[in-house]
């Protein structure tokens, strides 16, 4: 396996603004990103990049899905842990709250960004330190 597809990074938002330059971004920091507008797009590339998947970045506050399911970020959290317990995910939201932190960290979320993210260069080292500590 090469170093590209070690550091598979997924991200899911239905703002496909967001989703482009976080995406450009990641990728000029050497890491393959996948993308998703809803939960559905975003489990298929789970299933699909699971061996090399070491990150998923997740809007807490996903639109219902064109599915018409009403899924949100955690919907599809409680999803992939049922299949990928081991999966890293870091909830974003542009309203984040302590007690809300607190409600989620139930739910194995080891890290909470508050968009906008202001300062991506701190995030893409934390994400590279993520990698060397679970072995990507």
């Amino acid at each position: 396996m090469n170093e590209a597809t070690k550091k598979v990074v997924l991200l899911l938002d239905d703002n496909a603004a967001f989703r482009m330059a976080f995406r450009e971004f990641l990728e000029d920091e050497g890491f393959t990103v996948v993308e998703a507008e809803n939960i559905d797009e975003a489990l298929l590339l789970v299933q699909r990049y699971r061996n090399d998947l070491f990150l998923a970045l997740v809007d807490l506050g996903l639109s219902n899905d064109p599915g018409g399911l009403g899924w949100g970020g955690l919907d599809f959290i409680r999803k992939v842990r049922s299949f990928l317990p081991q999966l890293n995910i870091w909830l974003m939201s542009g309203n984040m709250t302590k007690e809300i932190e607190k409600q989620l960290s139930n739910e194995g979320i080891s890290r909470f960004l508050l968009k906008p993210i202001r300062n991506l260069r701190n995030l893409v080292q934390e994400i590279h330190q993520l990698g060397i500590t679970t072995g990507i």
